[in-house]
């Protein structure tokens, strides 16, 4: 939900959700593995990741040539979600036993410019947005090793690069005054992005 002043036919939007992830696919994973003398047993379940969930906030400002045709350029901050796994090794025979918890998460800066279909300015507006998306990004990755050595925490960070994709949303004005409206929207954001540069 967001709030909308409106300047003539330029107009300010403030806005703040919670997105989904789609795309997963599996970067990490469950894993047990126990050996004693008598028996070994192994079990390994994928943790379905997508760095696109979690909640996100931000401003747009964009301009209507007329009551139908307008271009908006947003500005998003995705804090994401985390990703957690973890590894477990038991039993008398493990050559080191212990758990190790692994927990993977990213953040991002978005730049979504987009052209604006509008269905009139009655009370309640429904509109459709498509454009590009520019991103600046992190991707934090943080294990933990709880052993017979103690506990270890490992931090790495992986950033550098541009990301790149689109954006398209489907939504409706709803006015309350000739100055000022609320609007719900659904966001889908297709996104690349592949760091370039990495630190522990």
């Amino acid at each position: 939900l967001i709030g909308n002043k409106a300047y003539s036919q330029l107009y300010g939007k403030v806005n703040a959700g919670y997105a989904f992830g789609m795309g997963e696919h599996g970067l990490s994973s469950n894993y047990r593995s126990t050996q004693n003398s008598s028996n070994s047993t192994y079990k390994e379940e994928s943790v379905k990741t997508s760095f696109g969930k979690g909640v996100n906030f931000g401003l747009a400002l964009g301009y209507m040539f007329n009551d139908n045709v307008g271009f908006e350029v947003g500005v998003d901050y995705l804090k994401g979600g985390k990703v957690k796994s973890s590894s477990v090794y038991e039993g008398s025979n493990q050559s080191n036993p212990g758990t190790y918890d692994y927990e993977m998460s990213a953040n991002m800066l978005r730049i979504m410019p987009a052209f604006v279909i509008k269905a009139g300015s009655g009370a309640v507006s429904p509109y459709a947005k498509f454009g590009l998306t520019l991103g600046s990004g992190k991707i934090i990755e943080k294990d933990e090793a709880h052993d017979e050595d103690g506990l270890e925490v490992n931090e790495y960070k992986y950033y550098g690069g541009m990301a790149l994709g689109f954006n398209a949303s489907l939504g409706a004005d709803f006015s309350i005054s000739e100055k000022m409206s609320f609007f719900g929207e659904l966001r889908y954001i297709g996104l690349g992005y592949a760091p370039t540069k990495g630190e522990r």
